[in-house]
């Protein structure tokens, strides 16, 4: 009997420490916005989910300088779907606007009063495993040129904030921890996969102009790296996005290089317990007729990971993940109708999955956003609605969030947690407010 006390005492701990399902609404509020050089100055949007079939936007006003969110724009929400962090690279900042941790990352865009770090991807906030309260920020550091000009990012830093301090408003108790020096890495791409034991993360960044890929595990003990990985043919580097299947079954990285008129896709397996990829296939296309049109510049896959969407700039592209030759299912379910917005035209960019199952696309630098309504259907029934989405401030920001409501996966030997698979679900009912609406 006491043996058995014993072991049932062991299981509750390790059910109370564990991070799944408590994270399902990390992802609830999305906070960006492109700071212009009029007033006003500090102004931004937010996009909180809710469970609502589509987010209630909103317009933010800060008291002070945040700078803006240029192409990245990380944030965290509290288990109950609150906003509690975020950063646009340069400052990390609380729920209430104040400051947590400046001149974050260092180097030549540390100190930037115009922008945020300019890097896509530059930034992935997670929940630390079994350590209540605090939040590790894993961020990019771009090599310094004379003017500022970035490719490759050299340094991956470290920081983490307890929420806990400071009356409940946050303090930042490790900041820009020099974790990993590779000259090469990508500029940005920075994906993270839940473990399958439930609890830990896989943190992937790709190696610039390689084949290679740097293969990371958050747990109790801190980020640790784990393997280079070379797989598959090379990619050359520049702007585009990395993801995971909602199932993180495969992993995606698509990558485009305009001096070249090249861009490449690659869809690799994930095994989510040993943390490697296998069985890669890769897409290349040239654009050098059409000139911007045709580029893979952003990805993200329908909530039941049978759909890949690229934001193919002048085009949304959807492929079937379940095809054994998954590029001859290429289909295009959006086109680009020459928007033009303060001098800009206003391509498909990068993609994420948001809390309601539907999946949003940034522009260029707008006022809107495209959003593909039903991704879980073929072809064009998956209802792709170009720059429907009506914001208020400038944006070509999207957030980097990992799938939180992803679970253990059961029967394996790394589903060692005693932690249950509770299907959480990705399309919302409507509220009363839906219906008032």
């Amino acid at each position: 009997m006491k043996y058995i006390l014993i072991l049932l005492t062991l299981c509750l701990a390790l059910k109370a420490n564990a991070q799944y399902p408590y994270d399902a609404k990390r992802d609830n509020v999305w906070i960006n916005g492109y700071q212009t050089i009029l007033p006003p100055y500090n102004f931004y949007n937010t996009l909180r989910f809710d469970n609502r079939a589509d987010p209630q936007i909103d317009s933010i006003w800060s008291n002070s300088y945040v700078g803006g969110f240029r192409e990245q724009s990380p944030a965290i929400c509290d288990t109950t779907g609150n906003l509690l962090l975020f950063t646009n690279g340069r400052e990390i900042r609380n729920q209430y606007f104040e400051v947590i941790a400046d001149s974050l990352n260092g180097g030549y865009w540390a100190n930037s009063q115009v922008f945020g770090n300019p890097i896509p991807q530059g930034t992935m906030i997670l929940p630390f495993p079994n350590h209540p309260n605090q939040y590790y920020f894993i961020h990019s550091r771009i090599c310094d040129t004379p003017f500022g000009i970035y490719l490759y990012i050299d340094d991956i830093l470290t920081s983490i904030v307890d929420i806990s301090l400071n009356n409940g408003r946050g303090q930042c108790i490790l900041k820009n921890n020099l974790f990993l020096h590779h000259q090469f890495m990508d500029a940005g791409k920075i994906s993270a996969c839940r473990h399958a034991n439930g609890r830990d993360w896989w943190i992937i960044i790709p190696e610039a102009n390689t084949n290679g890929f740097a293969i990371m595990l958050l747990s109790p003990n801190g980020l640790e790296f784990i393997n280079w990985q070379a797989i598959g043919d090379t990619t050359l580097t520049d702007i585009g996005q990395s993801c995971f299947s909602p199932d993180g079954t495969k992993y995606i990285h698509c990558s485009t290089v305009g001096g070249i008129f090249k861009s490449f896709l690659n869809i690799l397996e994930f095994d989510r317990c040993a943390g490697t990829l296998s069985n890669p296939q890769q897409s290349i296309i040239s654009d050098q007729n059409r000139v911007g049109e045709l580029f893979y510049a952003g990805c993200a896959a329908s909530s039941d990971s049978r759909y890949l969407y690229v934001g193919a700039t002048g085009y949304i592209l959807q492929y079937d993940l379940n095809a054994t030759n998954i590029f001859t299912t290429i289909d295009t379910v959006a086109y680009w109708n020459h928007r033009v917005s303060i001098g800009n035209y206003q391509y498909f960019l990068q993609m994420q999955l948001a809390p309601n199952g539907k999946i949003y696309c940034t522009p260029s630098v707008d006022t809107t956003m495209s959003v593909i309504h039903n991704p879980n259907e073929q072809g064009i029934a998956c209802n792709t609605a170009p720059y429907s989405i009506r914001l208020y401030a400038m944006n070509n920001a999207i957030p980097n969030y990992p799938n939180f409501r992803l679970g253990p996966v059961d029967g394996t030997v790394c589903d060692s947690l005693g932690i249950d698979n509770i299907v959480v679900a990705t399309t919302p009912q409507k509220t009363m407010e839906d219906f008032l609406h």
